[in-house]
C-alpha cells in the first residue's frame, strides 16, 4: 500500500477516535467536507500550506481565520494544526477520504456507484436501492453516473469491487465465445 494512505488512514483514525470520543463524527465529517469543496476549488491551497518558506505561525494563523471564517469546530481546526505542524497537509485530501469511510463504517453506510447508460428513474433508483441495500446489508449513498456507451444496464462499483451487468460487456463476453 501506497504510503500517501498509511499515513492518510493513521491521521483519519486519529480524528474519527477524538470524534467520537467527543460526540463530533457527524460535525467532523461536514467540516471536512467543506474543507474538501475549498481545496477543489483552490487546488493551491495545499500548496500554500506545505510551502516551508512560509512560517508555521502564518499557516496556523491563516487556518484558524479560515476556521472562523467558515465555522468549523474545533477539532477539525485542531486536526488542521497538528497535520501542518508534522507536514503532512499534502496528504489531507486522502485523510478526509478515509475518515469519509471510517464515518460511513460508523453509520453502517456504503458508498455504491452506479454507471448507466441513461439516468435512473426514481422507481429503478428506489429498487436498486431496495436490492442492493439487502445484498450489501447498510445504508447506501448512491452516486450515479451515465455513460452511453454501456449501451444497457450499469455497472456497480462499491469497496474497490465492480459488477458489470452491462449490455457492452455481455456483448463483449459474447464476442469472446464466438471467437473460440
Amino acid at each position: 500500500m501506497d504510503d500517501k494512505f498509511l499515513i492518510a488512514e493513521k491521521y483519519a483514525q486519529g480524528l474519527f477516535a477524538y470524534a467520537k470520543e467527543n460526540n463530533l463524527v457527524d460535525r467532523a465529517m461536514e467540516d471536512l467536507f467543506i474543507l474538501k469543496e475549498a481545496i477543489e476549488q483552490v487546488p493551491r491551497l495545499i500548496y500554500w500550506l506545505s510551502v516551508p518558506i512560509i512560517q508555521r505561525e502564518e499557516k496556523f494563523q491563516f487556518v484558524s481565520d479560515i476556521a472562523q471564517a467558515l465555522k468549523i469546530c474545533s477539532a477539525v481546526e485542531w486536526f488542521l494544526m497538528v497535520v501542518i505542524g508534522k507536514k503532512r497537509i499534502k496528504f489531507l485530501p486522502w485523510m478526509i477520504e478515509k475518515y469519509r469511510v471510517l464515518y460511513n463504517i460508523y453509520h453502517h453506510r456504503i458508498d455504491v456507484k452506479v454507471v448507466s447508460a441513461r439516468k435512473l428513474s426514481d422507481s429503478e433508483r428506489q429498487l436498486f436501492l431496495h436490492i442492493w441495500g439487502g445484498y450489501l446489508n447498510r445504508w447506501i449513498n448512491l452516486l450515479e453516473e451515465v455513460d452511453p456507451e454501456l449501451i444497457g444496464g450499469m455497472k456497480v462499483y462499491f469497496e474497490g469491487n465492480l459488477y458489470d451487468a452491462s449490455v457492452k460487456k455481455k456483448l463483449e463476453l459474447l464476442k469472446e465465445e464466438m471467437v473460440r
